[in-house]
């Protein structure tokens, strides 16, 4: 059914009771910071002076499937799970910002932000590039994608090895992938420092030599902990978070 009262009213109504001295207990289904409007409510409290305090839910998407004992993940199955939220005007996306992908992608996932993705930093594997040209094909549009390179031992992290890296640019190999732009590298340090400087130095001599042969633009190395060093070894795009967001607790 529909909402008893639109958002406009409900604002006005927390904003009432809460200038009134009343404590007002909002109650959302699921992650109001999520798939509800939360962000919209605080707003609006923030911009009255009133102080209010945020508890997190469980979306609907995931109780749902807990509630029937359906697991959202499985490390051998399923090892991460995406959520595509928002809101749009006559089903058009904003035209004056550029969408970027940082985290891990699955294949079977490009297909919902292939027809408006403006970088994809975390091209891991030829499968994926294959799927990434094949959803290009499909909304006729040229994909930007950054290929990640495995520049660390550690188990974790996926990428190419520059041995496959050569296989893809020799003999004019990526010429088949006619809706995928390389316009760089990306690449992620060993959580052990040490080993950093060696790590960056190689891919950014890597970087160097390829971009004679080829167009790239970007070498995306470096976070919150060993940007200074990654800046040091060319990198001309950071990522930051913890020293921005804060650490994760």
């Amino acid at each position: 059914g529909k909402p008893s009262h639109n958002q406009t009213d409900i604002s006005k109504l927390i904003i009432q009771h809460a200038k009134d001295g009343q404590r007002v207990l909002r109650l959302k289904g699921g992650d109001p910071f999520v798939f509800a409007r939360g962000a919209e409510e605080s707003f609006t409290l923030n911009e009255n002076n009133i102080s209010y305090r945020v508890i997190p839910g469980i979306t609907s998407s995931i109780g749902g499937m807990a509630s029937a004992s359906i697991p959202a993940t499985s490390r051998n199955t399923n090892s991460s799970i995406l959520f595509l939220t928002g809101h749009n005007t006559n089903g058009e996306m904003p035209d004056d910002i550029n969408w970027h992908l940082i985290g891990k992608l699955q294949r079977n996932k490009v297909k919902y932000i292939a027809p408006f993705v403006h970088l994809i930093h975390s091209v891991d594997s030829e499968k994926l590039l294959i799927q990434i040209n094949k959803e290009g094909n499909k909304n006729n549009r040229i994909i930007n994608v950054l290929l990640q390179i495995k520049i660390s031992n550690d188990p974790l992290k996926t990428g190419f090895d520059f041995s496959e890296l050569e296989k893809i640019f020799s003999s004019y190999n990526l010429l088949k992938y006619k809706f995928v732009k390389v316009l760089g590298f990306m690449g992620m340090g060993s959580i052990d420092q040490s080993k950093n400087e060696e790590e960056f130095r190689k891919i950014s001599n890597y970087f160097n030599e390829t971009s004679k042969m080829y167009d790239l633009k970007y070498l995306s190395l470096g976070m919150s902990n060993d940007y200074k060093l990654a800046i040091k070894y060319n990198s001309n795009m950071i990522r930051i978070g913890s020293l921005i967001f804060g650490s994760r607790n």
